[in-house]
């Protein structure tokens, strides 16, 4: 039986950092699936720069490379990954793209309905435009992948409820070969560049991005103050202090912090290196993941990764998504969240990253089948 080709065009702009990680993981999972692997070859399309993340896969799946910024250097990968491909893997018609020329070859995937739940995020044209394109997908009749139950209940419900070729597929956090940078020296290292040595502290890991709620944080923490301002818990944010979608977002989060007189409590970080990131995620008390929503998470799933507690929104997606060392608390309620953290704080917590990299493993042998049937459907 001839080997069957999928590319995966690595072309996520803006600074939707998960979406190229989404992309790895979803590889991670073809290439440890030895079924997959006797069916389906990945090709994968991405700029020099992104090549380390992919490296890892060079012996099972074909890398094609362009320089960073050059459009024709970009536009003869495409075209040449195309060529070599029976599908192509994250197809998208937010702008004009050569994939847009062959539709007949697209698997269409769609992380979230984030725009359904909250427009108000959003500017008009862009809710309009998401839900053009989920239309036109609908429409099209090709292979569909979905995250998740959640996300697959709002398509159903808001698209075509009768649709058939739809798959979810769950995805891990393939950072094993990442972790491997995360020693004992990068975590000593990081912690003295952040001013965090010898503190015990707990970390929020997103982008200030809106919908990511870290409101709720902000005003918890307010709340602990107010009973203790004693306390040495200390509360490390990172990501982009930026969200385009509302300029006075992050304003607002620090008009909170200055009112209830709570900076020596708060480190904002900014977006740090994977690797520091990493490193703090290990070294923290537990991970705060307080998002009003989510397709299907990263940052729980390189919480799973790393065994650590997280105190988690109680929503959907992250209700399918838990694992049993994730603790739910109500997402607009910054009481609830005050009441876990004092909870959590007063706790040892014992991290195995040895059992959190056996348990990515096996998940991802379970996620892979979805993707499997795919496969075999579309070689019927």
């Amino acid at each position: 039986m001839q080997k069957k080709r999928m590319l995966f065009d690595v072309n996520i702009s803006g600074d939707w950092i998960g979406g190229i990680y989404y992309v790895r993981n979803i590889v991670f999972q073809m290439v440890n699936s030895p079924d997959i692997m006797e069916r389906c070859v990945p090709v994968i399309v991405c700029s020099d720069d992104y090549y380390g993340l992919f490296k890892e896969f060079s012996g099972c799946a074909e890398i094609i490379t362009y320089t960073k910024g050059s459009k024709i250097g970009r536009l003869k990968a495409v075209m040449k990954g195309i060529r070599k491909s029976d599908w192509i893997y994250r197809y998208s018609r937010y702008k004009f793209d050569p994939l847009n020329l062959l539709e007949k070859k697209a698997i269409y995937w769609i992380p979230d309905f984030q725009e359904i739940h909250y427009p108000e995020f959003f500017p008009a044209e862009e809710v309009e435009k998401r839900k053009e394109v989920s239309k036109r997908i609908a429409a099209s009749g090709r292979p569909l992948v979905l995250s998740s139950e959640d996300s697959y209940r709002d398509f159903s419900e808001n698209y075509d409820k009768n649709r058939k070729g739809r798959y979810i597929v769950h995805f891990v956090s393939a950072i094993e070969q990442e972790l491997a940078a995360v020693t004992e020296e990068k975590c000593r290292e990081t912690l003295e560049k952040y001013n965090l040595t010898g503190k015990r502290f707990v970390l929020v890991a997103n982008q200030f991005w809106q919908h990511k709620n870290h409101m709720v944080v902000f005003r918890a923490i307010a709340e602990l103050y107010k009973k203790n301002k004693e306390s040495d818990i200390l509360f490390v944010f990172t990501g982009a202090k930026k969200d385009y979608r509302n300029e006075e977002y992050f304003d607002n989060l620090m008009k909170i912090v200055e009112e209830n007189h709570i900076e020596n409590l708060v480190s904002l970080l900014g977006f740090i290196d994977r690797t520091e990131q990493l490193s703090l995620m290990k070294c923290s008390e537990y991970i705060i993941q307080p998002s009003l929503f989510e397709g299907w998470g990263t940052v729980v799933e390189d919480a799973k990764v790393l065994d650590k507690t997280i105190l988690l929104s109680d929503i959907p997606i992250h209700r399918e998504q838990k694992s049993g060392k994730c603790i739910l608390f109500e997402a607009v309620n910054p009481s609830d969240l005050a009441c876990r953290i004092e909870e959590e704080s007063k706790k040892q917590h014992n991290d195995s990253m040895d059992r959190g990299i056996a348990d990515m493993k096996s998940r991802a042998r379970e996620y892979a089948e979805s993707m499997k049937e795919m496969i075999e459907d579309l070689s019927k």
